[in-house]
């Protein structure tokens, strides 16, 4: 097998730089409106000229992020299918010594093309609707400082060069954030590095799936890492890594959901790769 960990983590750095331009882009643009800002001491006047340069910002977010996403879907898919020529290439060897003279292959297998195609388009949804997130993000933020620049000036606890000052050097310090349906918020460039990782990861194991699956295999073996995650009393208990890694399995291809069969990534609960994570790569079938 090719090293996923160290490729995935090389392949995505031009990625992350995609997205590293993105936020320094709005904050450039944050920094730009909050040098303007005008000594406005009606609050009505104000809030006009906020909302003003509020849906400005917007705008020229969200056209920054089309042409982003475009170059980004086109980074997306080199790492896929990179990952998937370097996936077949070594499985392939594995194939021909156990007998096999045509081994299935991306090229061969109209499903395993199926599944790479399925997680190409998935990640790139999933990168695409993540990194819209950060127009809020950086919309709060602008909102956020301009108001701290027009509430101290207006109060006269600050002069306005001074608050400006302090707002655009605390800005030089921020980052923006991409909010998950949870709620939970992470920088850019680790959400989408993990975006890509996850995908990349599931596409692999529903490869494997498929891959045993045409060849007639029931049985895989899982493999084990040194540090795998341990959970006392874990529930559910696929949760603790190590208990579960390194063994033989029998597979129910009849309840195993792989992707485009399902429209399902991986296992899900109880799959055979844990979640986010380089785990559990299937390394042998067997009859």
């Amino acid at each position: 097998m090719i090293d996923k960990t160290n490729y995935l983590f090389y392949a995505t750095n031009r990625l992350i730089e995609l997205y590293d331009d993105l936020v320094q882009y709005a904050l450039d643009d944050i920094v730009a409106r909050i040098l303007k800002n005008k000594v406005i001491t009606g609050t009505a006047e104000y809030e006009i000229w906020k909302l003003q340069q509020m849906g400005l910002h917007l705008d020229k977010i969200i056209e920054y992020i089309k042409k982003t996403t475009k170059y980004s879907d086109s980074e997306i898919e080199h790492i896929f299918k990179t990952a998937g020529i370097g996936y077949y290439k070594s499985v392939a060897r594995i194939a021909v010594d156990y007998g096999h003279s045509k081994p299935l292959s991306l090229q061969t297998s109209e499903r395993m093309k199926n599944i790479l195609e399925y997680y190409i388009k998935s990640t790139k949804g999933t990168v695409y609707n993540l990194t819209r997130t950060t127009a809020k993000s950086s919309q709060k933020l602008l909102i956020d400082k301009l108001d701290q620049v027009h509430f101290r000036v207006a109060s006269g606890i600050q002069s306005h060069t001074a608050a400006i000052s302090e707002a655009v050097d605390e800005i030089s310090r921020s980052s923006l954030k991409v909010e998950y349906p949870s709620g939970h918020t992470d920088n850019v460039d680790v959400a989408v590095r993990r975006a890509v990782v996850t995908g990349v990861n599931k596409c692999y194991s529903d490869l494997n799936l498929t891959r045993a699956q045409e060849n007639g295999y029931d049985y895989v073996l899982v493999s084990s890492h040194l540090g795998a995650r341990h959970i006392e009393n874990p529930s559910p208990e696929y949760a603790s890594h190590d208990l579960w890694q390194g063994k033989v399995y029998r597979v129910n291809w009849d309840t195993v959901p792989i992707a485009n069969n399902k429209d399902l990534g991986g296992m899900k609960n109880g799959r055979f790769t844990g979640a986010n994570q380089q785990r559990g790569q299937i390394t042998s079938q067997y009859r």
